[in-house]
């Protein structure tokens, strides 16, 4: 019978590609590039959005600003890690 793992351990053969010596810091750094990230698309994104405004038709592409929300909940999450850890 195979051995049973406690819940939240790594797994053995992942041990030595995961990192768990992160800091607090490092989640703070990711989230501030995340959040950099989603600012930059944001700003692609009005544009986009007042482009399609200004010349609407049927055919037209509607502007998407799902990476930005996705983006931007990374950023969250990895704030999140930062003050649980």
């Amino acid at each position: 019978m195979a051995k049973q793992q406690r819940a939240g351990q790594v797994p053995e053969h992942l041990r030595s590609k995961i990192s768990l010596a992160v800091s607090p810091w490092d989640w703070l750094n990711k989230a501030r590039t995340l959040r950099k990230a989603a600012n930059s698309l944001f700003i692609e994104f009005k544009a986009d959005q007042a482009k399609y405004d200004e010349n609407y038709s049927d055919d037209a592409a509607i502007p998407d600003g799902s990476t930005v929300e996705m983006l931007l909940g990374f950023a969250v999450e990895n704030l999140l890690k930062g003050l649980y850890i």
